[in-house]
């Protein structure tokens, strides 16, 4: 099939572009004027929000209340979007613009835990030359202010139009074949099988849905989704196989079983989850809680190195699909996009022997 062979992954890591750590005792700066500059608040979050993408965000938090009622009062109904650096305090130096089309108060009906639902469009991208006002991101007294430019994409393309069209087109058979491929292998295990959204629509993406390659990398955004959905089971189930394997089984159960105790605000979380499935990746954020520390020395180990394993692919999912966003030509994103699904072939394939020879034991 298309893509077959298996190329050597890039260090994505060490290409991706932050900004430098936000020093919190700074003080406040003016912006430069330069051209073609402009000031807007920043609200980091998590994920890849891509180009002519639509998203939904619950607003609770005061700071970011203040910055809707701010966008609205100046008319900008625009912010920008970006990813925070997996340790903190640092942020993607590139992001989006989401403009605001539709807001509702709703906090009657939610006794005022959450403000304001929004809608929203990404209307572009962004270079982030500076943080205004880092001191707030350690009081969260209020958002956030950036000064940044507006991105375009560099036109002065390595490969001509003619072959930057046949490398989309590659591009979407090679996709179309690993997601074949994943069908097949998640099919030998029900527990185990995610299905793919159906909007991923890519027998029917026309030749204007793949200019710039945003609609590929939307699919491939998706497609990332069912990987971490599967790797969170996958991490659950190993789990439950280290207790069983000590003997443990039942402490587990116990610790699987849900908190009663637990507030409405997590409750509202839970909403996002699948119900019954017991998310040790939480376990593993919280390491050093007394529930864990009550294990056995070599469990703790085991469920640490699981854990950090599935951090691990957590990591390289999210900056594989940082790194195209980031991408400042056509060209460039579609050479990061080919290598990632290149090389999803053989990671099914090594799936698929331990799903086999997890069955046979």
């Amino acid at each position: 099939g298309a893509g077959a062979v298996a190329v050597e992954p890039s260090d994505w890591a060490s290409e991706l572009r932050w900004l430098p750590t936000i020093n919190l005792t700074a003080r406040d700066e003016t912006p430069s004027g330069a051209p073609g500059s402009m000031v807007l608040p920043l609200f980091p979050l998590g994920g890849i929000y891509l180009p002519n993408s639509e998203h939904e965000i619950s607003i609770f938090e005061p700071r970011y209340r203040k910055m809707y009622i701010d966008i609205l009062a100046s008319g900008s109904r625009r912010f920008v979007v970006t990813n925070v650096h997996p340790e903190g305090d640092r942020f993607a130096e590139v992001g989006v613009v989401f403009y605001l089309t539709d807001l509702q108060d709703v906090s009657e009906m939610t006794y005022d835990e959450v403000k304001y639902i929004c809608e929203h469009r990404v209307i572009g991208r962004v270079k982030i030359n500076k943080v205004l006002n880092p001191s707030q991101w350690g009081t969260e007294d209020t958002y956030l202010r950036v000064e940044a430019t507006p991105i375009e994409d560099d036109t002065s393309e390595v490969i001509g139009e003619e072959e930057l069209v046949k490398k989309k087109e590659n591009i979407r058979a090679m996709f179309e074949d690993v997601l074949k491929l994943h069908a097949d292998h998640s099919g030998d295990r029900d527990d185990l099988t995610c299905e793919l959204p159906a909007e991923l629509g890519l027998m029917n993406m026309s030749s204007a849905d793949l200019e710039g390659g945003w609609k590929l990398a939307e699919a491939w955004s998706k497609y990332g989704e069912v990987r971490l959905m599967e790797e969170d089971r996958n991490f659950n189930d190993d789990v439950e196989h280290a207790f069983q394997a000590k003997g443990m089984g039942e402490v587990y159960t116990s610790m699987s079983m849900p908190d009663e105790s637990d507030d409405e605000e997590d409750d509202e979380d839970d909403e996002e989850d699948d119900g019954d499935d017991f998310n040790m990746a939480q376990i593993a954020e919280d390491y050093g809680d007394t529930s864990m520390q009550a294990l056995p020395v070599d469990l703790q180990k085991d469920v640490h190195l699981l854990a950090e394993r599935y951090q691990e692919e957590m990591d390289d999912t999210l900056e594989e699909q940082l790194l195209f966003f980031q991408g400042l030509t056509v060209a460039g994103r579609l050479g990061y996009l080919e290598e990632a699904i290149l090389n999803e072939r053989p990671r099914l394939a090594v799936r698929k022997s331990m799903m086999e020879a997890v069955l046979e034991s």
